[in-house]
């Protein structure tokens, strides 16, 4: 028996968590996951994906005008829905969270719904105060873009607003 509740606990389910806890799980760890937002991360649920489906949207008009030249017709002119295509959209992302909830399922992946803190070495805090023990944690709540340190030597190759700026004005 484990002086552990869990040989790995994962903060953060994106995609990055969410294949580190199925593989850990797949290997025959007991694993948990933490998300205090929805299961898929920020390309999933934010970024990548929500991106493309909007993008691929938006190519619909030329290929409408395109088309006639194909021998196609359309009774009525195409009409455009902004919250059809934001519905459809949110309807994709939710199936695909969903996939990622139940591949973790099936891997045997306990899930808690909310935000988590490391508190030790060994220990994680759930945002509803129940602490879990852990032979490992992994940290894979994503992250930002940063400026960096400016007194990095590499921070002199780094644009600023103003040599930008300048790089961009008409030379006479």
């Amino acid at each position: 028996m484990s002086q552990y509740d869990v040989d790995l606990f994962v903060i953060g389910a994106g995609s990055g968590g969410v294949r580190a806890a199925r593989i850990a799980s797949g290997y025959g760890a007991r694993v948990a996951v933490a998300e205090e937002y929805r299961i898929g991360g920020t390309c999933v649920i934010r970024g990548c994906v929500p991106k493309k489906l909007l993008v691929y949207a938006s190519r619909f008009p030329d290929g409408f005008e395109d088309s006639a030249g194909f021998g196609w017709s359309f009774p009525a002119e195409p009409t455009f829905s902004w919250a059809a295509l934001i519905a459809a959209k949110d309807k994709e992302i939710a199936r695909l969270s969903g996939l990622y909830e139940q591949n973790l399922a099936k891997a045997g992946v306990a899930i808690h719904r909310q935000r988590a803190v490391v508190a030790g070495p060994n220990a994680v805090r759930l945002a509803d105060g129940t602490e879990i023990t852990a032979e490992r944690i992994l940290v894979a709540a994503g992250g930002g873009p940063t400026v960096g340190d400016s007194r990095a030597p590499s921070s002199r190759f780094r644009p600023t607003r103003r040599s930008i700026s300048l790089s961009c004005r008409r030379k006479s």
